[in-house]
């Protein structure tokens, strides 16, 4: 999956006092295709009109492969860039500095962001397909749902990281880094 994307850099930000962050943050080019790599295989599975007497029982609910493509795309790689600000921007610069209330206030505002440009993205996508959405509260019912989904994945990847520091060790990881 090389050349998907090319690698990310980002500039070295003063802390002032505030925790340790890295001189440049670099994330594997091939990254982002492994976050839709994960997802993909799920799209297809939801493609199709959902039957009306079949509600109860998980059934295919985007009507268009096109359609079941937007929503993947744009909450995995919202999900993606949550979970990276979190590990590369948000722990070494508020949780090690033990400024827990910042981390929080920022890390919430760094997943309801994303969550919610998403969320524009797929509404967009089908009001101009399908027309307005008839449910007057789909906004919201919306947005906590795929909010839902951004705690779970930030979370997984916070213990997922965690884990692998735990029993690989810094020096570990820096060795396998290119």
């Amino acid at each position: 999956m090389m050349g998907c994307f090319s690698g990310i850099q980002v500039a070295s930000v003063p802390w002032e006092g505030r925790g340790t962050k890295p001189e440049v943050i670099r994330l594997p080019p091939e990254s982002p295709c492994q976050w839709m790599s994960v997802k993909l295989p799920s799209v297809a599975t939801t493609v199709g009109s959902p039957r009306p007497e079949s509600r109860a029982r998980c059934v295919p609910f985007h009507p268009t492969l096109g359609l079941a493509f937007i929503p993947t795309a744009s909450l995995v790689l919202a999900f993606a860039l949550a979970a990276y600000f979190n590990h590369l921007v948000l722990i070494p610069g508020y949780w090690d500095a033990r400024r827990y209330g910042t981390y929080a206030a920022t890390l919430l505002v760094t997943m309801a962001l994303p969550t919610a440009a998403a969320l524009a993205v797929i509404r967009t996508s089908y009001v101009r397909t399908l027309g307005p959405d008839p449910d007057p509260n789909g906004v919201y019912v919306h947005f906590a749902i795929d909010f839902f989904g951004m705690l779970m994945h930030v979370a997984a990847a916070t213990v997922l990281v965690w884990a692998v520091r735990r029993f690989l060790g810094p020096a570990d990881l820096a060795r396998k880094t290119p």
